[in-house]
């Protein structure tokens, strides 16, 4: 069994606000092992991207809240070291690649200077020239064609296919052991979506990465990842490998996420969605919060649910002990 190298136990991350307190991530736990991928997915405030920033110490506390957890790194809680400690770390061993890449650059400063930035926050030793190098090839290494042109441009001359390409070598500036990539194809257009997730995909074998990969699309879900975790209202609600999510799904969410994929072997038919929406993550149902949508609803839904072991890889937190 390949040792994690990153593991979050019972992470609770919290919001106080003037309409109560929203308990955006609620008792998350996963580990992700040392050159895979797990993808984690789940309806937009589900607190994939809360989760994530809470790994990165980038919350701002206020109004957020880490109650309760850990997060193991190389035999460290993240969660209980200093910003300066963190700010060590962070980006160095651990890089996140943001959720839209046409606003996550400084449309001030040259590409050369970001993406030297990066290197030198976290290594004053190095040079200046030895930076600019680094930049260089990391910009050739992710795709874009004549690097020394383009390191000198500012962002607002590169499209947002390109403008992701440099984010992805921002992050690599470091050589970082982990990457967090929150929605890296969001915004971007089918043919380049599958050049980045190429990218991403090829630099992870040649480097040996492990990457958090968050996404809505279950298809990039199936390609890039080797387990997969599905969020519901800050909770976690099933867990496995990417071959039992797809073909032994239990959870209902899980099975309506499925279901709502667009198939041509359903072309005549009207397309699925779940019914009703999200719940108000300020007031939360008791019990299972998916039961005021869930098809398969039991009285005994309004308890809390059990999480079922249904294989030493594959949990789920669900009343049902078997799928439909």
């Amino acid at each position: 069994m390949i040792e994690p190298i990153l593991t979050v136990d019972n992470l609770k991350t919290y919001f106080y606000t003037r309409s109560g307190i929203i308990k955006a991530v609620d008792g998350l736990s996963f580990s992700v092992a040392k050159g895979k991928t797990l993808s984690i997915v789940g309806e937009s405030g589900s607190g994939k991207s809360v989760a994530m920033m809470s790994i990165m110490g980038l919350l701002p506390q206020p109004p957020a809240k880490i109650e309760g957890g850990s997060v193991q790194f190389q035999g460290q809680d993240l969660l209980k070291l200093t910003q300066t400690e963190l700010r060590t770390l962070r980006g160095r061993k651990i890089g996140m690649i943001f959720q839209d890449p046409m606003t996550s650059l400084n449309p001030y400063l040259k590409i050369s200077t970001q993406l030297m930035e990066a290197l030198t926050e976290h290594d004053r030793s190095v040079s200046k020239q030895t930076a600019y190098e680094r930049a260089l090839w990391t910009l050739e290494q992710v795709g874009i064609s004549d690097p020394i042109q383009r390191i000198n441009q500012y962002p607002h001359q590169f499209s947002g296919g390109m403008r992701q390409r440099v984010m992805i070598a921002m992050t690599l500036m470091t050589d970082p052991e982990v990457i967090i990539a929150d929605e890296p194809t969001t915004a971007l257009d089918v043919t380049i979506q599958a050049q980045i997730l190429d990218i991403l995909r090829n630099l992870q074998v040649k480097r040996g990465l492990s990457m958090i990969l968050i996404t809505h699309d279950l298809g990039i879900v199936a390609g890039m990842s080797d387990e997969v975790l599905v969020m519901y209202a800050g909770r976690p609600v099933e867990q496995g490998t990417v071959e039992e999510l797809f073909y032994h799904p239990h959870h209902p969410y899980t099975q309506a996420l499925l279901r709502s994929i667009p198939s041509v072997m359903h072309e005549n038919q009207e397309l699925y969605s779940i019914k009703g929406l999200p719940p108000d993550p300020a007031n939360l149902p008791p019990g299972c919060p998916f039961a005021p949508r869930c098809e398969r609803v039991m009285p005994i839904c309004s308890q809390i649910p059990p999480v079922r072991t249904l294989s030493p890889t594959h949990t789920s937190v669900c009343h049902l002990e078997t799928p439909s």
